[in-house]
């Protein structure tokens, strides 16, 4: 760990450095955006696989140190800025190869008679599955699952933040389509070329540009641009390591010399989806309603996506299940019948913790209870009161609801709406689980995946024979 905040520490002194956030902005052109000629071909996207390549995570690490000492814009030479980039990614390289190493030390033959559990429940070895996790997500996924998740959330925003999120998916839209443009633009300058050059330029936000293509007020494009930037002044003072709490997640947009740039889209579109709720709960009156809310997006989301591959006869929503008047033995988030075969689907909102992303085992198996393994329990519960002969059901309203066909074999699927990483590796580590003729194993995933996955297995027997 001491090498590994060595690195960090030499890692923001070279943040410092005047004119770094040039070289920052060449990083970024260099692993967000896909450069082609002529049609996309498999070799434009190569460098996305890469090993060497830096995500977003580091990218954003990065920010926050430039955050940390103040954003200066001062032009540098191409040779100090090729400098200033080639040294913060081996930096980053270093500090990954200290995290690795420092979990590596455990692979030892003793170590490896301990139980997969206890054995990945290293700190360090936490640390890198987290920190260096696939995205979860794309930025367009964010932006209009955004849409949704805060709908019913329009007038609070409105009147405590001046702008709702279809306002505020009006913007994003705008700003995408001008970055876009920007870059566009490279294609008629000198800058499209592989130069280790900067690149700020075409990271810009013309305030008057995104007024009039998002067709916002002047006054909602810079309440929106200022809930979602940082400036000199803000500082990052707690970002000690490359696992704290870093602003820059939160507000991605750098506010400087009066105008206003961005370098990862995906953050923003990351933050619209993640930080309105936490804007909600400071509102002691109001954190309540805005976490049901919440809850009613991650059902709501997941039954209607469910519909689009089973048809609405064949999906309901909040059954219970009774074996008589007084006594409920389940309750089904969402329940899906395809003849004999069950979903029965349990949506939570549960996300990780900061304390957790920082390799705390207690804390990172605590929250897997509290998001998932307590809902696949309630699903396995839902399961076995289904296959019972006594039972009854109700929908939300009471109405008895009658199915002609008790499953043979039910399907536990648990959703959150949350963005986790690693989850099918913590899944793999944590999750309790059992599997019988009639009971099969879990399905574990986030709205994300089930976005993606009704759009490709729109088929009902394409859907069951992945879950199978």
């Amino acid at each position: 760990m001491m090498n590994e905040q060595s690195k960090f520490v030499e890692l923001e002194e070279l943040c410092k450095r005047e004119g770094f956030l040039h070289a920052y902005s060449y990083l970024c052109h260099k692993y967000c955006t896909i450069g082609f000629q002529g049609g996309l071909k498999s070799e434009d996207l190569s460098h996305l696989t890469s090993s060497d390549r830096l995500i977003k995570t580091e990218l954003s690490t990065l920010h926050g140190l430039i955050l940390k000492s103040g954003y200066d814009i001062k032009e540098i030479s191409s040779e100090e800025l090729a400098n200033l980039a080639d040294s913060a990614e081996l930096i980053l390289k270093d500090i990954h190869e200290e995290i690795k190493k420092s979990g590596m030390k455990h692979f030892t033959l003793d170590n490896m008679k301990r139980p997969k559990e206890d054995f990945f429940s290293e700190k360090d070895i936490i640390r890198e599955f987290i920190f260096y996790s696939a995205e979860q997500a794309f930025d367009f996924q964010f932006a209009t699952l955004a849409l949704e998740r805060y709908k019913e959330d329009a007038e609070w925003l409105q009147n405590n933040i001046g702008f709702d999120i279809e306002d505020a998916y009006s913007i994003y839209l705008s700003i995408s389509k001008i970055l876009n443009e920007n870059i566009e633009n490279l294609t008629l300058s000198k800058y499209f070329s592989d130069e280790k050059t900067s690149y700020l330029q075409f990271n810009e936000i013309s305030v008057d540009k995104l007024i009039r293509l998002s067709g916002q007020s002047k006054e909602k494009v810079i309440t929106f641009l200022t809930m979602f930037s940082t400036s000199s002044d803000r500082g990052n003072a707690l970002f000690e390591s490359i696992d704290d709490f870093n602003i820059i997640n939160a507000k991605p947009i750098i506010h400087v010399n009066n105008t206003y740039y961005l370098f990862q889209l995906t953050v923003l579109a990351q933050s619209l989806y993640e930080s309105p709720i936490f804007w909600m709960r400071e509102d002691k009156i109001y954190r309540k309603l805005a976490d049901e809310h919440r809850g009613n997006f991650t059902e709501e989301f997941t039954y209607k996506r469910l519909v689009s591959v089973f048809g609405e006869d064949n999906v309901y929503v909040n059954i219970d299940i009774f074996k008589n008047a007084a006594e409920c033995v389940g309750e089904v988030d969402i329940l899906v019948k395809f003849g004999s075969k069950y979903l029965v689907v349990q949506a939570k909102s549960k996300g990780m913790t900061i304390s957790s992303r920082k390799g705390q085992a207690e804390l990172v198996k605590d929250d897997f209870t509290k998001g998932f393994q307590n809902a696949y329990d309630q699903a396995i519960e839902c399961s076995n009161a289904l296959m019972g002969e006594d039972v009854y059901f109700k929908d939300a309203n009471g109405n008895v609801v009658e199915f002609k066909d008790r499953p043979t074999s039910c399907y536990p699927i648990c959703i959150t709406s949350e963005n986790y990483p690693s989850l099918a590796f913590q899944c793999r580590l944590h999750l309790k689980y059992e599997k019988t003729d009639h009971l099969k194993a879990p399905y574990i995933m986030d709205v994300f995946f089930l976005d993606i996955l009704t759009e490709f297995l729109s088929n009902p027997l394409f859907f069951f024979e992945l879950c199978r």
